[in-house]
C-alpha cells in the first residue's frame, strides 16, 4: 500500500498535498485529544472512588476513637466516681452509633457490613457488660472519689 501512496502523492498538485496533509495532521489531532479525554475521566472516576475510600477510612477511624474514648471516660468514672465523666462518656456512645448508621450507608459489600455488624455487636455487648459490672461495683461502694484517704486530683493522672 506504500508503493500507491507514494506515487498517487506524487501525481497531486502542492494545494492538494497541503489538505491531505492538513486533513492528517488534524485527525492526528482529534485521536490524541480522545485519548486524553479518556485518561481524564478515568483519573476523575478513580478520584471520587479514592474520596469515598478516604472517607470510609476516616469514618472507621472515628468509630475506633469514640469506643477508645467511651472505654477510657467509663474508667475514669469507675475510678473516680466523677460524673463528668460520664459526659464525655455519653458523647462517645453517641458518636460511635452516629458513626456506625452512617458508615453503614456508605457501606456496599455484603462482607463490610457484616464486619461493621460484628464491631457493632460486640461494642453493645461491651456495653452491656461493663454498664452491669460498673453500675452495681459504684453502688457497692462509696466510690473512690470519696475515701476520705485519697486525695480530689491524685487518680486522675494514674
Amino acid at each position: 500500500t506504500d508503493r500507491m501512496v507514494v506515487p498517487m502523492m506524487n501525481a497531486m498538485k502542492i494545494p492538494r498535498k497541503l489538505g491531505v496533509s492538513f486533513m492528517v495532521i488534524c485527525a492526528s489531532a482529534a485521536l490524541m485529544m480522545a485519548v486524553f479525554a479518556a485518561n481524564i475521566f478515568q483519573i476523575n472516576r478513580l478520584a471520587t472512588h479514592s474520596n469515598a475510600s478516604r472517607n470510609v477510612l476516616a469514618q472507621v477511624m472515628g468509630l475506633e476513637t469514640s469506643i477508645l474514648r467511651e472505654n477510657s471516660q467509663l474508667r475514669g468514672f469507675l475510678v473516680t466516681g466523677d460524673t463528668s465523666y460520664l459526659k464525655s462518656y455519653d458523647e462517645a456512645r453517641r458518636d460511635f452509633d452516629q458513626t456506625s448508621a452512617d458508615l453503614r450507608q456508605h457501606l456496599d459489600k455484603s462482607e463490610e457490613i457484616a464486619l461493621l455488624d460484628e464491631a457493632v455487636s460486640g461494642t453493645q455487648s461491651w456495653r452491656a457488660a461493663w454498664s452491669r459490672q460498673g453500675g452495681a461495683g459504684h453502688q457497692a461502694r462509696a466510690g473512690p472519689a470519696q475515701d476520705p484517704r485519697r486525695s480530689k486530683g491524685s487518680d486522675r493522672g494514674q
